[in-house]
């Protein structure tokens, strides 16, 4: 017989595991209790079992996957404490780690709670932690970089939506922190002033990100005003570094596909400038098409970007990664993404987890889930 575990409460807020199917002997019970904030308790387990409180309570859609998101964080600070990890160790660090990338990625998209966060702040620090790339960059730049290479990190920053970063290299750079008068003069005004300037006043006249920027117009009345001055600047020099600046700014595609380095990148920038209403099918169609130019780090975020939560899903359902898919699948039926009443699961005959929050056996799966979206 296939043995079987599972999940459920017990008293004191203790996990009680059952299994069910193995052979018994005399001296065996049919369960064992587990308290989850017991320190014998592994960084894995405790991260099960704390997810399976955040699913069974009345949170909200948002609540949960932003408390979910903590707990694995939590997991992963615990897991890269190990000073001399083997190589299974720094293989489960990387599946935790990918977790959270894709659960983070996936609630900027599909569940904030706009009236406490921002969709838009919550891409930008996403790719801040899980992309590093542009760091690097600025680093490398910082310890002996050429006028081109200023001008790409600049451009990169701009494009990512760090233009607090971008505009400190600026003024960095000019050595003048108070030179806002001498750029706003010069922002529609190309032939007035120095391009370092002209960089300077774009950046700071940015409205704050948020929706209701966009909402309101401030957002498109300032983009429009940095595609005039690079219209005056392509008549009057053609000033390649600054235009790219200005057209990343501005919200042109192809600026801002010369200034990220990958599909992460090319996605947030395609998100915070795409010129398009609030809806945010909207803005990750037009998203996805400006980030085709590169591949991403994995498939789950190539359909979550494709507005396909059930591809997701069972992208995610596979040895190692299981419960991810499970919790998933649990936002996104709880969201109203997808329908619970059109599941099917192909499971293959090994150990099974069963959890009370989803009423289903959630197995290590071999083959395919298929659902219904109701996008």
């Amino acid at each position: 017989m296939v043995a079987q575990r599972s999940i459920s409460w017990a008293p004191g807020g203790n996990i009680a595991i059952s299994s069910m199917g193995a052979s018994k002997t005399e001296d065996s019970v049919p369960f064992r209790i587990l308290n989850p904030r017991a320190q014998n308790v592994s960084a894995i387990l405790s991260m099960k079992y704390q997810a399976h409180l955040i699913f069974t309570s009345d949170m909200s859609v948002a609540e949960k996957s932003k408390s979910y998101r903590a707990v694995i964080q939590e997991c992963i600070e615990a897991l890269g404490k190990e000073h001399n990890p083997s190589a299974q160790h720094q293989q489960l660090l990387d599946v935790v780690t990918e977790g959270h990338k894709i659960l983070w990625f996936c609630e900027a998209l599909y569940f904030v709670d706009e009236s406490k966060d921002s969709a838009l702040s919550l891409l930008r620090d996403w790719l801040r932690v899980h992309d590093d790339g542009v760091d690097q960059a600025v680093q490398s730049y910082l310890d002996g970089g050429d006028d081109t290479q200023f001008w790409q990190v600049v451009s990169r920053l701009a494009a990512i939506g760090r233009r607090d970063d971008a505009t400190e290299l600026v003024q960095t750079r000019i050595q003048n922190v108070d030179s806002r008068a001498m750029g706003a003069a010069a922002l529609g005004d190309a032939s007035s002033s120095e391009p370092i300037y002209v960089a300077e006043a774009a950046l700071l006249d940015a409205p704050p990100d948020t929706a209701e920027a966009r909402l309101d117009g401030q957002f498109r009345v300032w983009q429009e005003e940095c595609i005039a001055t690079l219209e005056a600047l392509e008549v009057k020099s053609g000033d390649d570094h600054l235009g790219l600046l200005l057209g990343v700014l501005g919200g042109q595609p192809s600026a801002l596909q010369k200034s990220c380095r990958s599909w992460e990148e090319l996605f947030v920038a395609g998100y915070l400038y795409t010129r398009l209403g609030g809806d945010p099918a909207d803005r990750r169609k037009r998203s996805f098409e400006i980030a085709s130019a590169f591949q991403p780090t994995h498939k789950a975020l190539l359909a979550l970007a494709d507005s396909n939560p059930p591809e997701a899903i069972v992208v995610l359902a596979r040895p190692g990664e299981y419960f991810y898919s499970a919790h998933l699948a649990d936002l996104f039926s709880r969201a109203g993404k997808v329908s619970r009443q059109n599941w099917h699961i192909i499971r293959s005959p090994n150990i099974s987890w069963t959890s009370t929050w989803s009423r289903r056996t959630i197995r290590r799966v071999s083959a395919t889930i298929s659902l219904a979206s109701t996008r």
